[in-house]
Parts: structure tokens; C-alpha cells; sequence
């Protein structure tokens, strides 16, 4: 263990900028002032610094495996291009394109040294979850959170809080941890991510304490989609484990189930965020909110017009599309046409691949299919372990596309798909214990 660490912190002084890019990019907004963050320092440092070694491994950018990649930005971009730009879309995907480009230039780097790479996720992943459970128990916010009464230090113009009349439970939003990503479904999403990252924890006591305490801030984020979400992937857990005869993974099972029927509805814990997702349930509440608060559509109404509307766009430029930011372009029309307020609906699309085949039309289906015939043909030579990690990926991206606003800008998700993609079409034999 000693050995690893000074391993660990060897290797990282000399690929200091990396890991500091890294850093930035998974705290994304978490470390910023108004649209000013530390990964856009983090980013320039990192081109600055390996200048000529980028100049010089230029051609390595244009490897098989990364060719999908480079037909996904071109489709965005082609597109894009032959309807009216939208700068501020164009920004995001151009920028998620570059942090791309910048983990292929350290493939090799990433390959030859992966277990210090996925020490410092963990890494990420524990201060993440040290912050998320602070926010939790306690009254502490992170400054830099939409549920942050001090945002506006941060150069944030938001305050969660400003209605006179709430149509919420205080002490519901209170007890919500948001963590680094500002917003509690972003984190809900980290949060299956670490989950799916716990089966390469080799301490199976820390594994699944682990999962334990990912599966409450789950819950304790609001987030029914994440929570219904982790459920299915320790069921995935519990079929590997158990053939292998690996019995703790019982533990997290009892506590989603316990959640799931309300404390075996025999015991019910009286808590809304249990309520919300069980599946029965003796808990009954009588919350009274204002006749303004049930105007507005709720979120499952929100979703199913959002849907709706994103089938008829897709319908009506079903090949190129209307080009980066087009769906939220038409949900600024829509929007503008109504009369009331009660009648509109967010402007983001709330699922990815719709959002996707909005603004590209099915052309962008081509290269999708061809990064997960990557992944599969990678991972299917190193046995089932590998193939049931990928396939509970798989779950968690479809899972976060509905969870999240939208996954253009999500930066921490990219980072984390883009090493996993290079380790997966790499020739490493196992990648399945840290």
C-alpha cells in the first residue's frame, strides 16, 4: 500500500497538468465565478505545457478507435453549419470535442498507468461524496450550489429561495445534496457512476458500505430515476457477485429493498423521499401549498410534453436536423406562443438521445453505434466481468440522459467516458480491481 501511494504521487508530479485537468473538469462548476471556471485555466495550462508533444503525436489522433469520435463532432458540426449557428452550443460541443482530443493525446499515457488514473477518480469520487453526505446530515451548503443562499458571491445571479410563497417542503430541499455539480440530478448521475465503479473496490467490506452510502444521497437527492436506476444496477451486482460467491452485496440489497416497500411497510419512516419511490407505502402526507403551486405542470407532465414535442420536431427534419441548440430554440418558440404561464415548459430536453436526433437529425446515429461496437468488440475478449460492467454503463448513460437537463455540457460524465472508452479499446486484459 505504501508502495502505491508514493507510486501514485510519483507518477502524478510528473503528469501534474493532466491530473490537474482532470481535477477541473469533474468539479466542472463546482470551482468557478459567474461562467468563468477552473477547467478553462485548467485547459490552457494543459496546451500550454505539452505543446510539442501534441505537435508531435498529432498523428495518433486519427487511430481507429477514435474515428467514431471524430464522425460524431463532424455531424454536429456539418449540421450545425447549415442551419443558423448557435454560438453558445457550438462553444459546448467545440469544447467537448478538445477535452476529447486532449485524453487521446494521453491514451498511452492513461493505458500505461491506468491504476493511478483510477486512483485519483476514486479520489474525486470521496471528496465528492464527503461533501455530498456534509450537505446532507448537516445544515452545511456547498457555496456554489443552486440551493445555495451565497451563490451570488459566486458571481451566480440565482437564489433558490426568493419566492415569498414556497411550493415546497423547506426541509425537503434542505436535506438535497447537489455536491460539485450545482444541480442534485447532476449529482444523482455521479452518483450511479461511482456506483457502477465500485465492482473494481477489491475490499468487498468498502465496496459495499460504499454502495450503502451511494444509494441514500440517491435517494436523498430527490432523484426517483436515479434511485429506481440503482436498484437495477446492484440487482446486475448481485447476479455477478453472488455466482462468485461474494455475499456482502446482500447488504445494499436489504436497504433498497427496505426503501423500496417503507420500511417493509410494516415500519414506514414517515420520509418523503422514501414515499416518492416505494413501491408501497403507510407513509401519508398533508401538504397544503398555495392554489398558484398545482397550476404548473409537474415533472412527469414536464417530461411527457417535452417528449412529445421532441417527436414532432425529430418527424420534421428527420435526417440533418436543425443543427446544435435547435431543440432549445423550439422550446423558446413554444414557449413565446403561450399566453399563460402555467402553459410553458423548461427549454431544456431533459433526454439526450432525443436532444440529439433534434439538432442531427439520424445521421448521428451512425457514429453512436459505431462507439458502442467499439466498446463491446473491446471488452468481449476479456470475459463476462468486463461485458456486465459495460452493459451497466450502458443502463446508467440512458438513465442520466432523462435524469439531467442535458448532457451537452456535463463535463464530469465526458471525462469519465472518455478514459473508460480508452481503457476498453485498449489491450489491457483486465481492468477489474484497484
Amino acid at each position: 500500500m505504501v508502495y502505491s501511494f508514493k507510486n501514485f504521487i510519483s507518477i502524478a508530479k510528473s503528469e501534474w497538468s493532466f491530473f490537474f485537468l482532470f481535477l477541473a473538469l469533474y468539479v466542472e462548476q463546482g470551482v468557478s465565478f459567474g461562467k468563468f471556471s477552473l477547467f478553462h485555466i485548467a485547459i490552457v495550462t494543459f496546451l500550454v505545457k505539452n505543446s510539442t508533444k501534441i505537435i508531435n503525436e498529432r498523428k495518433n489522433l486519427f487511430l481507429k478507435q477514435s474515428i467514431p469520435f471524430h464522425i460524431f463532432f463532424l455531424v454536429i458540426f456539418l449540421t450545425s453549419f447549415m442551419n443558423s449557428l448557435n454560438l453558445i452550443y457550438m462553444y459546448y460541443y467545440g469544447f467537448v470535442y478538445l477535452v476529447f482530443l486532449i485524453f487521446w493525446f494521453q491514451r498511452e499515457f492513461i493505458i500505461t498507468h491506468y491504476s493511478t488514473v483510477l486512483y485519483f477518480l476514486f479520489f474525486l469520487f470521496t471528496c465528492d461524496l464527503f461533501l455530498s453526505l456534509l450537505e446532507f446530515i448537516s445544515p452545511f451548503r456547498y457555496p456554489i450550489s443552486r440551493l445555495s443562499e451565497y451563490n451570488h458571491f459566486f458571481g451566480r445571479n440565482y437564489n433558490f429561495f426568493k419566492d415569498d410563497v414556497y411550493c415546497f417542503d423547506l426541509n425537503y430541499v434542505l436535506s438535497t445534496p447537489t455536491g460539485f455539480h450545482w444541480n442534485q440530478n447532476n449529482l444523482a448521475f455521479i452518483l450511479l457512476i461511482m456506483l457502477l465503479f465500485t465492482m473494481i473496490l477489491r475490499n468487498k467490506i468498502i465496496r459495499n458500505l460504499m454502495r450503502v452510502l451511494i444509494l441514500i444521497l440517491v435517494l436523498a437527492t430527490g432523484s426517483r430515476i436515479g434511485f429506481i436506476t440503482s436498484c437495477i444496477v446492484l440487482l446486475f451486482f448481485a447476479y455477478w457477485e453472488i455466482k462468485n460467491r461474494e455475499w456482502l452485496i446482500i447488504i445494499p440489497l436489504f436497504v433498497s429493498a427496505c426503501i423500496l416497500s417503507d420500511g417493509f411497510y410494516v415500519f414506514p419512516f414517515q420520509s418523503k423521499k422514501i414515499k416518492e419511490v416505494a413501491i408501497i407505502s403507510q407513509s401519508i402526507f398533508t401538504d397544503k401549498f398555495p392554489d398558484q403551486c398545482y397550476q404548473k405542470k409537474n415533472s412527469e407532465e414536464t417530461r411527457l410534453l417535452l417528449n412529445a414535442q421532441c417527436v414532432s420536431l425529430i418527424k420534421e427534419k428527420l435526417i440533418f436536423g436543425r443543427g446544435a441548440g435547435g431543440l432549445n430554440m423550439e422550446l423558446i418558440k413554444y414557449n413565446e406562443s403561450k399566453k399563460h404561464e402555467n402553459e410553458k415548459i423548461v427549454t431544456n430536453g431533459h433526454n439526450f438521445l432525443l436532444e440529439l436526433l433534434v439538432d442531427f437529425g439520424s445521421l448521428i446515429i451512425i457514429p453512436i453505434i459505431l462507439i458502442f461496437f467499439n466498446l463491446f468488440y473491446g471488452v468481449k475478449k476479456r470475459g463476462e466481468f468486463d461485458i456486465v460492467f459495460l452493459m451497466i454503463f450502458i443502463v446508467i448513460i440512458f438513465a442520466g440522459s432523462v435524469m439531467i437537463s442535458s448532457m451537452v455540457y456535463f463535463l464530469p460524465f465526458y471525462s469519465i467516458f472518455f478514459i473508460y472508452y480508452i481503457l476498453a479499446t485498449s489491450n489491457l486484459q483486465k481492468i477489474n480491481s484497484i
